[in-house]
């Protein structure tokens, strides 16, 4: 699947309330998201959960996300492994979300390698005003649309191990006080965080939500209101210089059960 990289809204493959799915040696280049597994309001009304989905053998590039479970979450999305997949200069690698009062659970991600990166916003383009993602390798975000109360919804039992990634940007994971990140797992993580891009660091962004965009120095690993973290054998290497990197190797807010095993590397 070959779309234009620098198109608005061209997802590659979007399994949406789909059970027992199967994506493998696919090369897929898009400037949306190349997968994702969504649970929208009228599909999951209809069909029910996304469940069973194994993505694997996979070379992905986006401007987006490579792999992106919600951010549409009115239902169940749950068994989803993604596993011996190249990302190709993708914003982001593997990004989960919830927004809308759905369970998002048992989301498996192994053997990855590649790269992300940060590109410049697109406001040229009719319907492309920017892309999401500022180079995360990892992102997990529960929080809320804007001008929307209630919990986000619920994100339990994610993990990440073998990672290969060079990023611009931190492994990410954030909730609210009432839609805590439950049970993330990640282990043999191996960043290497480098400026490969022309654009800025510096930000973090959790659109759509009314967090949105906002300026934050880069750690290697940032944490916000997880209960149950753990990070094993894993390691980050700072290569060349970027103001946005403030050098540390994690940041924990409002984190319950965190034990960190990441080792900065000279």
């Amino acid at each position: 699947i070959l779309n234009d990289d620098r198109g608005a809204n061209n997802d590659g493959i979007d399994p949406d309330c789909c059970q027992d799915v199967v994506i493998s040696n696919c090369i897929v280049r898009t400037g949306d998201d190349a997968i994702v597994v969504k649970s929208t309001g009228p599909m999951s009304r209809r069909y029910g959960a996304s469940e069973n989905v194994a993505i694997t053998g996979c070379i992905l590039h986006s401007r987006d996300s490579a792999l992106k479970i919600g951010t549409e979450t009115h239902g169940v999305i749950r068994n989803v492994t993604l596993s011996d997949c190249v990302i190709d200069d993708c914003s982001r690698a593997v990004g989960v979300w919830v927004r809308d009062g759905g369970t998002v659970e048992d989301i498996h991600v192994h053997h990855l390698t590649g790269c992300t990166r940060r590109y410049a916003d697109s406001y040229q383009l009719p319907g492309a005003p920017g892309w999401w993602g500022k180079g995360e390798p990892v992102f997990v975000s529960a929080t809320p649309r804007k001008g929307k109360t209630g919990p986000a919804g619920v994100i339990r039992r994610v993990s990440f191990d073998h990672l290969y990634l060079t990023s611009e940007s931190c492994a990410f994971a954030a909730g609210e006080p009432d839609s805590e990140i439950q049970d993330l797992r990640i282990s043999e993580m191996h960043l290497t965080l480098q400026h490969r891009g022309t654009q800025p660091g510096g930000l973090f962004d959790e659109q759509p939500s009314a967090r949105h965009i906002y300026p934050h120095a880069i750690p290697a690993l940032y944490a916000r209101c997880v209960n149950g973290l753990t990070v094993r054998d894993s390691t980050v290497r700072f290569v060349g210089e970027n103001e946005a990197w403030d050098g540390s190797v994690a940041e924990l807010e409002h984190c319950r059960r965190a034990k960190l095993e990441l080792e900065k590397l000279v």
